[in-house]
């Protein structure tokens, strides 16, 4: 089925990084623009009161603009800025991973320079039990380390 290349990682690796280099390009040549994004990927820093979030549907438009032009970056393939939400201005840091973003316009009278099919991967959940046994682990991996457990009577 031809839709199936839209979930392979060759594409969304593709996708990444022309998402990536285009909004780059649009930061260097200073030109501000809008996304189109999926909601259940952004991420909101603090999170907005309900009030607010409850107004968004499942896609939702930014306008990468004066001050969110001006704080906006990529980080660790994420797309962040800041802006203002609702009647009150509450602001927020807004990450938005590079696949949540649908289209990027930089006109209302041009059709979209980049329209992306694929998705992010949903994060994966980290238990607490999960990052203890993971912090035990490296630092028994040193063997320099493992005479700590020793000394405490404990055997590995």
């Amino acid at each position: 089925m031809p839709s199936s290349i839209f979930k392979s990682s060759e594409y969304q690796n593709i996708m990444q990084q022309h998402l990536h280099q285009m909004i780059e390009l649009l930061f260097e040549k200073d030109i501000e623009f809008r996304i189109i994004c999926n909601k259940n990927h952004i991420e909101f820093i603090p999170e907005l009161p309900i009030h607010i979030s409850q107004k968004f549907s499942d896609i939702i438009i930014f306008d990468i603009s004066e001050y969110s032009f001006e704080s906006a970056s990529i980080e660790n393939d994420t797309l962040i800025f800041e802006a203002g939400f609702g009647e009150e201005n509450v602001g927020a840091r807004v990450n938005i991973p590079l696949l949540a973003i649908v289209q990027i316009f930089i006109s209302e009278d041009l059709p979209p320079i980049v329209m992306n099919f694929a998705e992010p991967q949903p994060k994966k959940e980290i238990t607490q039990s999960s990052q203890v046994k993971n912090s035990m682990e490296a630092l028994l991996s040193n063997p320099e380390n493992q005479g700590l457990l020793k000394k405490r009577g404990k055997k590995i």
